[in-house]
């Protein structure tokens, strides 16, 4: 019998852009982001250019998948096989329209959050008014181009024109600022990293259409024991990643209703949401501390570290190494430290109340995994940034809907009685909404008391700061392949 529910596609590896269906688990990664000039044949001209960028250095699937089996045939014989850079592709909505014709743009517009763009959904976001168009970033760690400028036209050194080193970046008034275009760079070597991102800014330069904006580096942070990915709050990283290939595409795929493939065959692209994310590690630092307290007068631990660890783990939903708080056998204590089965699956069922993981743990607000329906799972592409005087996460999520699936997670983490412990950020413009003046008060209901003897205390976030500070972003579209190397449209 035919089962309806599946998501019935065919869809060739090379049509769909490399990094969607799988991650590429590169350390390096540089964002160039740019915007098009308006010049004589815009249209013709610029589909001419990213056509050829396109076709000499776009990933695809297929590419992507090939490059993984000759690494591990590498490893296996003892070889020193070199990956392959895994190279994007994206455009926001007005980085769309001077690209398509008119009917092609109307069957992109469907999503309206992607028309609108990311600074129209601020206050849903809680950004505050913080956005790349009036936000000086320093230079990247491992690029030489990564520039902002100052309205008056001086970068930030006071200098004016351009930085010398980065030929071809405009010097655009920041309330002018818009981005049309980025492209991807991501690489296992630092060196060939910032190699091909000048390769790739060569040849576009080439074009009169193509102004640079800024360069945004990021680097994938590993543990110096173990290796593992981590994020910049020292959590293992590539738990609870959906591996399914038909789950992936219902959550994932956009049917390029404008284009079709030679064949006759539908080619299909993703939305994607960029956001770059300071982290403050004193606030950090504070909550864990001030939790902690809270739990020393009523938890028993096996050991005296073991009592930070699980304050981590009550903030975030898991151990730092990636064992969640829902699999364990005992509601409090060291044997959450476990590391079995922590790849394996699991659901807050059997914990409604948060007697074991909090309901505003960050993971679980995100994804309440069977404790309720959840149609708003996306998938996470994010990487790491370190600058001279700030690190972060550079957020990149991808998802079939920014309407249905990205923004609403953004009203998950605001819930009034169990507000994402991590994520949430109120509103520093506005001491009536500031943390914990709002009524009711955002609380995480953390279990307390020994054995099986378990009651929720509130535990109100401390000092009314933001663990965030939102540094910029945008909605982007990553065509097929098969569009961007043809630029072919009904």
């Amino acid at each position: 019998m035919k089962n309806s529910k599946r998501f019935q596609i065919n869809l060739p590896g090379e049509l769909l852009q490399a990094n969607i269906f799988k991650p590429d688990g590169r350390k390096y990664r540089n964002y160039v982001f740019i915007r098009f000039k308006q010049i004589d044949g815009g249209k013709t001209q610029l589909r001419q250019t990213i056509k050829k960028i396109a076709q000499k250095y776009l990933t695809s699937q297929s590419q992507q998948e090939l490059d993984t089996i000759n690494y591990k045939k590498s490893i296996r014989d003892g070889g020193n096989y070199k990956s392959a850079s895994i190279i994007n592709i994206g455009f926001t909505y007005p980085g769309m329209e001077q690209l398509l014709n008119s009917a092609a743009l109307r069957n992109l517009t469907i999503d309206r959050s992607f028309r609108n763009g990311m600074r129209q959904s601020q206050a849903r976001l809680q950004d505050y008014g913080d956005s790349w168009q009036d936000h000086k970033t320093e230079r990247g760690s491992n690029v030489d181009c990564d520039w902002f400028y100052s309205e008056s036209g001086t970068n930030e050194a006071g200098e004016s024109g351009q930085p010398s080193g980065c030929p071809g970046d405009e010097k655009i008034d920041l309330h002018l600022r818009r981005v049309d275009m980025f492209i991807s760079i991501a690489s296992s070597d630092d060196e060939i990293c910032v190699k091909k991102t000048t390769e790739i800014r060569d040849a576009l330069s080439k074009s009169p259409g193509i102004g640079f904006l800024f360069t945004q580096a990021g680097v994938r942070l590993r543990n110096a024991a173990t290796n593992k990915a981590e994020s910049p709050l020292s959590f293992q990283e590539g738990f609870s990643d959906i591996s399914d290939k038909d789950s992936l595409a219902r959550r994932l795929l956009v049917k390029e209703r404008w284009h079709l493939y030679s064949s006759g065959a539908p080619t299909y692209g993703t939305y994607l949401a960029f956001r770059k994310l300071e982290i403050h590690q004193d606030e950090w630092k504070k909550r864990v501390e001030s939790l902690v307290g809270q739990l020393k007068p009523t938890v028993t631990t096996k050991k005296d570290e073991s009592l930070e660890s699980y304050a981590k783990a009550l903030l975030m939903g898991r151990f730092e190494n990636g064992t969640p708080l829902a699999i364990s056998k005992e509601p409090l204590g060291h044997e959450y430290w476990t590391s079995e089965g922590k790849d394996l699956p699991f659901n807050y069922r059997d914990d409604p109340a948060g007697a074991r993981c909090p309901l505003g743990a960050h993971v679980r607000a995100m994804n309440p995994q069977g404790s309720e329906k959840n149609d708003l799972e996306i998938v996470r592409r994010g990487i790491s940034y370190q600058e001279e005087n700030t690190a972060g996460l550079l957020f990149v999520s991808l998802q079939k809907s920014i309407d249905d699936q990205f923004e609403p997670l953004f009203d998950r983490m605001a819930a009034p009685f169990h507000v994402d412990a991590i994520a949430y950020r109120s509103n520093p413009n506005d001491p009536n909404l500031k943390i914990p003046a709002i009524s009711p008060e955002p609380q995480l209901q953390i279990p307390t008391g020994t054995g099986k003897e378990i009651s929720l205390k509130p535990f109100i976030l401390p000092g009314g700061e933001n663990l965030t500070t939102f540094r910029g972003g945008d909605y982007f579209y990553l065509p097929s392949v098969a569009f961007l190397c043809t630029f072919s449209v009904y």
